[in-house]
């Protein structure tokens, strides 16, 4: 209170603390003057430019600035508002998994960081498993965009003004798509190749490259089937319900259950070969193989490789196996008991780190479940991967380690929830794989990559980008 005598009028102050003066705001007898309120409120600065301050400047008043920390109190105090923001949250996540599904997991990150300590809890890990595979569902039957308004789905929007409840409004590039459903269960009623023409459908058109014949929807030119099979408007009448529609199309809407069940918590080493490590690392492992460096970089496996990566990383704890070992199975004896538990929080550790980025989950993708290119798989797969990835989220969070992983957002706090040695493992992964890529994205402007290699290829994507519809 005492920063309010600044700058005042001494008469004001004298007459304030004068006994029996009436003090009422805005009064002449205010202890702060007129000039330095604004109606009943105490003004800020006139100009803060006055007194130059800089992100330095506040970390010296502020230390905590200088790091980051999740804020532990949600920003919504009261029911309403947190239900309000909820709700605005799984907007962006239905728009996301209808438009970028890759990009579900970076959503969850996101709010994770934003302060939420529930963003990894099953009740947001179900709603992005939903939502996913309804988005699959919405663009198989040609959906344009997931919302009619903001309140109300476009899957939900109803036939006869809305009164026809469960009957779905179709619209014109709704029939022509279930149709196309439709030609190809008939086709396998007769005991034709299915020939879906949206079966090759991925995020940068037909992966084969091919040409989507069926668009644009004119008149002119209009689906020909190559065996007689005709499918009219009036054929897809009935099917007005999502069920029927699910009941008979799902074999060709939904991805296989199970088809990369437990990929994403299997140990892998990314781009990580045995020539990345240190020499002498290699010469010793090729010596405990019998077997020479340039055959120990071509064999060795991906479990040798994480066992090293155990070494590598923790020096300190296997640096007395590792000088006195005659043979690799006391290395790998020696290593066992910490990867009973260690390589599952490590594959675990690395799915939650890259989702910082759409790119490096998609790199992860690729490696995880086998696909040369993330942009040349069909729509179909890429589902049913983000599905695996959601339920190994959900297994990974099941254990109480795995638990408080998820809620991890900085080193010291994965650190101390893996254990000192996990964690080694797991930086020394990361670094290692990071810094191949590094290396081999600099190698492109080196001088002695295939310029000629690389121009024809680059010719051939834009050749290729006439044929896709919209190029």
């Amino acid at each position: 209170q005492f920063l309010y005598f600044i700058g005042m009028r001494r008469s004001a102050v004298r007459r304030a603390i004068t006994p029996g003066t009436p003090v009422t705001l805005g009064s002449e007898h205010f202890i702060v003057p007129r000039r330095m309120s604004i109606g009943d409120a105490l003004a800020g600065k006139a100009n803060p430019r006055e007194t130059p301050s800089s992100e330095y400047s506040r970390k010296l008043v502020r230390p905590s600035n200088a790091f980051f920390q999740v804020p532990v109190h949600r920003m919504s105090h009261t029911e309403a508002a947190r239900r309000e923001e909820e709700y605005d949250f799984e907007h962006a996540l239905i728009w996301a998994a209808f438009d970028v599904p890759e990009k579900v997991p970076v959503l969850l990150r996101d709010r994770l960081l934003s302060g939420d300590a529930s963003a990894y809890t099953d009740r947001w890990l179900d709603a992005c498993r939903h939502w996913v595979r309804e988005a699959r569902y919405w663009r198989c039957i040609g959906v344009e965009k997931p919302f009619f308004s903001k309140h109300q789905l476009r899957a939900h929007t109803w036939g006869n003004a809305g009164t026809d409840v469960g009957n779905v409004q179709f619209s014109a590039a709704m029939v022509d798509a279930v149709r196309d459903l439709e030609y190809a269960v008939r086709r396998e009623a007769e005991g034709l190749p299915a020939n879906y023409v949206w079966e090759k459908w991925g995020p940068w058109g037909n992966v084969d490259g091919s040409r989507a014949e069926q668009l644009p929807r004119f008149r002119a030119n209009q689906h020909i089937d190559p065996d007689g099979v005709e499918v009219s408007a009036a054929d897809v009448e009935d099917l007005q319900s999502h069920g029927k529609i699910k009941e008979r199309f799902g074999h060709l809407i939904f991805p296989e259950d199970g088809a990369f069940a437990g990929a994403f918590l299997t140990a892998t080493n990314g781009s990580v070969t045995l020539a990345d490590f240190e020499p002498e690392m290699q010469r010793k492992y090729a010596a405990l193989r019998s077997l020479s460096v340039d055959d120990a970089i071509k064999l060795a496996s991906a479990d040798d490789l994480r066992t090293l990566l155990y070494i590598s990383g923790a020096r300190s704890t296997f640096e007395a196996v590792w000088a006195e070992c005659t043979t690799w199975d006391e290395i790998v004896s020696a290593v066992a008991p910490h990867r009973e538990e260690g390589d599952r929080l490590i594959e675990g550790a690395r799915m939650l780190q890259l989702c910082r980025d759409a790119d490096e989950l998609r790199s992860l993708f690729e490696e995880k479940c086998g696909f040369a290119d993330f942009h040349m798989t069909t729509d179909k797969e890429l589902t049913g991967a983000l599905i695996a990835f959601i339920d190994d989220l959900t297994t990974l969070t099941a254990t109480e380690a795995g638990s408080k992983l998820c809620q991890a957002t900085i080193d010291a706090q994965r650190a101390q929830v893996m254990g000192d040695v996990v964690f080694a493992a797991y930086r020394e992964l990361m670094d290692v794989d990071r810094d191949k890529r590094r290396r081999l994205w600099v190698s492109r402007f080196a001088g002695d990559a295939n310029e000629e290699k690389t121009l024809d290829y680059m010719l051939q994507q834009f050749a290729r980008r006439s044929d896709r519809p919209g190029g």
